[in-house]
């Protein structure tokens, strides 16, 4: 009987010190550590991570820190984990603008899915495209399988990509020439032209028919 009321009165302190715990304030949250922001700003994150300092580290809802976080513009995924006693640990995935489209106000990114998140300066390495619609992610997408097919050795030498329709994708370079590319399709042969198109010195070619290179 001895042994049953001591093992019921320590359940009976775990449960009170759990609840003291729940309750009130005893273990708070210190610091929040952000990892994977890149283009998001400091004052965005702020907004959301600052009010958790202070607060019950157990009662921090960790989802709704997420939720929030990826309802920033730039952020495409966020975890948000508890780091007992005092530490709430944040993870994010930023968008990479592939492509961006100028607009009367502004330029608008475009991730790897063809779907434009933001209206900002676009980043070193975003490629323009003109001609297309933001509404059509699906073909923005195949476009952005051309520059895959194409690689990151060879993509810097396009300055444009021109949409002219949806079987006429001509890509501009920056010394002025042009390089018709026809339909997003066929990329790989088409990657294997563009790559011994970049050494023929006429002003405008044509490998919509790859592996022939023809001159416009």
């Amino acid at each position: 009987m001895k042994k049953f009321l001591i093992t019921v009165l320590g359940l009976v302190i775990i449960a009170c010190a759990a609840l003291t715990l729940w309750l009130y304030p005893v273990i708070t949250v210190k610091k929040v550590d952000v990892s994977g922001q890149v283009h998001t700003t400091s004052e965005e994150l702020e907004a959301i991570t600052q009010p958790l300092v202070g607060e019950n580290v157990l009662r921090v809802d960790t989802n709704e820190v997420a939720n929030q976080l990826v309802a920033l513009p730039w952020i495409a995924s966020a975890t948000a984990v508890k780091k007992l006693p005092s530490t709430v640990e944040v993870k994010l995935q930023e968008h990479e603008a592939i492509l961006y489209a100028p607009r009367e106000d502004g330029e608008h990114l475009i991730n790897a899915n063809g779907v434009a998140f933001v209206i900002e300066n676009h980043p070193e390495g975003a490629i323009a495209v003109t001609g297309a619609s933001e509404d059509d992610a699906n073909f923005l997408r195949s476009v952005i399988g051309v520059l895959e097919a194409i690689g990151p050795d060879m993509k810097v030498h396009i300055a444009e990509i021109r949409i002219k329709d949806s079987i006429a994708v001509e890509l501009a370079l920056h010394d002025g020439r042009v390089i018709f590319w026809g339909a997003p399709e066929n990329n790989s042969d088409k990657a294997v032209a563009f790559a011994a198109a970049l050494s023929r010195p006429e002003a405008q070619l044509d490998i919509s028919g790859a592996p022939v290179i023809a001159v416009r």
